[in-house]
């Protein structure tokens, strides 16, 4: 399918490339071609002019020519007054070349060949005495021998061009198709995992019913213990469902981002007081070095969700009687805030996946702490809305969340 979306993209490519290059490059040759042949005209109009006026006050007074032209006069009977070349030209080749100009003004061509050369031919006005007129003739062989090599050039030059656009073409067309193929792959991959994660809390529902079902006799106080357990099942796929919907509305590029100055530090310091029992119930120590006084233009809420976030993972991962630390600092380029708490750690295989969407380090370890591996995909989803970068390491039974966010 992809394969077919890469042809098909490709094809687009080439043909309108194509298309904008063949009228391109055939506007440059005819406006270059039309261009010359005014010029030629240009030349051959002044010659003409200049030597009509010499034909009308004497015939013997031509000067040598200046440009590769020759003009004889010519009268009413047809016979040959007086010619002027710069080479030899006897009257019967001056009669064949009024004879060769005859014809093909009849054809409506512009030029003729003689003695194996291309010549420009204009008429001077007869003259109002004697009825006699002068023919000039201009070679344009060279210049025609330009023109034909202009095309001969630009034809090879298109097709080296086509070429090269068509292997760039294949190039990113393959990218972009690519971009599809993993972003298709991405979402059959969230389907799945979201259809695996909501096969448990269903399973689990579905068996405390049908255990209610199977003893209708009993109270609903003696079958208290089915419905709890039910109830579980469904405040786990309701937080599955709720953080599927808030991952979806970020990917949907549908979140307003309200950026505002404000006391960065006093914001923290509010998320970690509202969180202070949760950390004291598993006593957690907690170390605190926030910067004061640190303000920034960005989202306010934003920022809260992702320390919380963090903040959250820490306390979840530490074991009782660890040691969690926050920190926020300022720096001329950017504010820096971190999230670093004492226990097992992150395995250095998983550190490069932590952040994808239901991804989890030790299935084993996380059915223990519950989640479905969506919240730290929420929170990088969050700090790209805001421009700011996270990173994580672990080392040593320590591991630190980092998140920045330029000034």
């Amino acid at each position: 399918m992809f394969s077919r979306l890469r042809n098909r993209i490709l094809l687009l490519n080439v043909i309108m490339t194509t298309v904008l290059m063949a009228v391109s490059i055939t506007a440059i040759y005819l406006l270059t071609g039309i261009e010359t042949e005014n010029l030629q005209k240009i030349s051959i109009l002044a010659a003409s002019s200049t030597r009509n006026r010499l034909a009308q006050a004497s015939v013997d007074s031509f000067s040598e020519a200046e440009l590769l032209t020759f003009s004889f006069v010519i009268s009413s009977e047809g016979k040959v007054l007086s010619v002027d070349s710069p080479f030899r030209l006897s009257s019967d080749e001056c009669l064949d070349a009024f004879a060769r100009s005859e014809a093909a003004m009849q054809s409506n061509l512009p030029s003729i060949e003689l003695q194996g050369r291309t010549w420009l031919y204009v008429y001077g006005a007869p003259s109002p005495l004697d009825n006699r007129r002068i023919i000039t003739f201009m070679d344009v062989t060279g210049s025609n021998r330009i023109i034909r090599m202009l095309k001969i050039i630009t034809i090879v030059v298109a097709l080296f061009l086509l070429l090269v656009i068509t292997g760039l073409s294949f190039l990113f067309a393959g990218r972009t198709a690519q971009s599809v193929s993993d972003a298709w792959k991405r979402q059959q991959q969230f389907i799945a995992d979201a259809s695996h994660e909501l096969k448990t809390p269903l399973a689990v529902i579905q068996a405390n019913y049908d255990v209610i079902l199977s003893n209708p006799d009993e109270t609903v106080r003696e079958q208290l213990k089915w419905l709890e357990y039910m109830k579980a099942g469904m405040d786990r796929m309701s937080l599955l469902v709720k953080d599927m919907l808030a991952l979806a509305t970020l990917e949907s590029d549908s979140v307003i981002v309200r950026k505002a100055s404000f006391d960065m530090s006093e914001r923290l310091l509010k998320v970690i007081r509202t969180m202070k029992a949760s950390a004291d119930e598993k006593l957690i120590e907690v170390t605190e070095r926030i910067e004061p006084n640190v303000v920034i233009n960005s989202d306010s809420e934003i920022v809260a969700r992702v320390f919380t976030t963090f903040y959250e993972n820490a306390i979840k991962y530490t074991p009782p009687c660890g040691h969690i630390q926050l920190s926020l600092w300022d720096t001329k380029k950017c504010v820096s805030c971190s999230v670093s708490n004492t226990g097992d750690g992150i395995a250095a295989k998983d550190l490069q996946n932590i952040f994808d969407r239901f991804y989890r380090t030790d299935p084993v370890r996380n059915s223990q702490f519950g989640g479905f591996g969506l919240g730290l995909t929420i929170a990088k989803k969050n700090l790209d809305l805001i421009g700011g970068k996270v990173s994580v390491t672990s080392a040593d039974h320590l591991t630190t969340f980092t998140f920045m966010i330029s000034h």
